[in-house]
Order: structure tokens, then sequence, then C-alpha cells
């Protein structure tokens, strides 16, 4: 695109959703509720180690604070639209199960 260099292109996002809203979809798919822990803070957790949760706690605010991304202009520019949040979350659940499947 002739106008693209030097400028910044975000990709195409569905429209946001708060975290209770996805997961009561992820719920509503695999047709059971989700066992869940909150923590408050970064610190190390399951898989997650002290050297991985000393990184991501840089990153933390993007879970404290509203994180909006406007992809207006790449969906008009390109004509690019974003995979609608059921149908990615469908994918993604699909793909699961087969990875599932392979392991057992």
């Amino acid at each position: 695109h002739p106008e693209g260099d030097g400028r910044v292109w975000h990709l195409p996002t569905a429209p946001a959703r708060t975290t209770r809203q996805v997961l009561a979809l992820v719920e509503e798919r695999i047709g059971r509720p989700l066992e869940l822990t909150v923590i408050a803070e970064p610190r190390p957790f399951g898989p997650f180690d002290e050297a991985f949760m000393a990184e991501y706690a840089e990153m933390f605010y993007q879970h404290t604070e509203a994180q909006i991304v406007d992809s207006s202009a790449i969906e008009r520019e390109f004509g690019l639209t974003p995979t609608p949040l059921e149908e990615a979350v469908d994918a993604t659940l699909g793909w699961y199960g087969e990875l599932l499947a392979a392991h057992h």
C-alpha cells in the first residue's frame, strides 16, 4: 500500500469483550464450567516459573487497564476483517481437542 510505510497498522480485531464474556463463551462451547484460579498479582504458578513471571510482571498492567485496539484503518484501506470471536474459539477448541486426543 503506497501510504503504508512509516505507520502502525493494527490487525483486524473483533469487538472488545470482557474476560468474563470470553470465559462464558468457552464454557458454553465445552458444555461445562471452567475451573479457574485467579491471582491478584504476577507470581510463579503452575507451569509459569519465576523466570517467566519476572518477564510477565512488566506486562501485567494489561490485565488491570483496559486495552482497546482500533483496527478501522487497516479494515478500510486493505478490506481486511476480523475473525469473529465465536469462530476463533471454535477453531481453538477443535485444535486443542485434537492435541489432547493425539497425546492419549
